[in-house]
């Protein structure tokens, strides 16, 4: 198993740390992902400018097209053993937690995904939203719609102490509609694709924006310096809520930056 890459400052090695952008993609124009495609491989060039520009760690592009799961494990293994991270993007959320599973396995770089950091992005909103009204966690009751988009939300806010997580699909809106379960929830998260919200218009629920980028780069730069810091094994529930925490902190707290 390949040891785990420590910071260069820490290790004396004089190689300066590295993270792997990768985009995955689907060449044929015809595909039926072309969409999330040419969204995969225009996400790649942003997520390496915002490490670039608001990290020290060196950034790598790594374009893959047409790649089965286990094509994607095996490239993301055989990487230059200075990249201690990959950020994996333009995969679901079933297929992003797969990867990451093999590859910790064969000791690969600690892989976080795009839906890692809409995870940590969305728990730490719903946690400003219950402060902001008034609600403790403990008593905070949470909808998510759409919940297999980021499988580790609930467990995330579970973690971060959240009392009642609710899990609502397309498949319920015709014996529970969302705005009936709201009349007994205090937060919607509408994890449903952006061009088809299922949650509408109502008002207060939490996404991501039109801009999952600018949305997600807090706490893309916050868990790449706990990785490159501590050199944590892998990105899990534990560690996402704690990003969760700590972005809340900073929201609350006045610190959090402009974008």
């Amino acid at each position: 198993m390949r040891t785990r890459y420590r910071h260069a400052e820490r290790s004396g090695s004089g190689v300066s740390a590295a993270v792997a952008v990768v985009g995955i993609h689907e060449s044929s124009p015809r595909s039926r992902q072309a969409h999330d495609s040419v969204r995969g491989r225009v996400a790649m060039e942003e997520y390496a400018a915002v490490i670039g520009n608001l990290t020290s760690l060196r950034v790598t592009r790594l374009s893959l097209a047409d790649c089965t799961e286990t094509d994607v494990v095996d490239r993301l293994c055989a990487v230059d053993a200075n990249v201690g991270i990959a950020l994996v993007v333009g995969m679901n959320a079933a297929h992003s937690q797969a990867i990451a599973r093999h590859v910790d396995g064969r000791g690969g770089p600690a892989v976080v995904t795009e839906i890692d950091l809409a995870t940590a992005t969305m728990a730490a909103s719903v946690l400003s939203t219950l402060s902001h009204r008034g609600i403790s966690p403990s008593r905070g009751r949470v909808i998510l719609a759409c919940p297999e988009r980021a499988p580790l939300l609930g467990p995330v806010l579970i973690e971060c102490g959240v009392g009642s997580v609710t899990s609502w699909s397309i498949h319920d809106a015709q014996d529970f509609s969302l705005r009936r379960l709201l009349t007994h929830n205090d937060v919607l998260v509408d994890l449903s694709d952006s061009e088809s919200r299922v949650g509408g218009e109502i008002e207060g629920s939490i996404t991501l924006g039109s801009d999952p980028v600018a949305a997600v780069s807090l706490a893309l730069t916050g868990l790449l310096d706990a990785l490159d810091r501590r050199t944590l094994p892998r990105v899990d529930v534990p560690v996402l809520a704690a990003c969760a925490r700590a972005l809340n902190h900073l929201e609350t707290s006045g610190l959090q930056p402009s974008r």
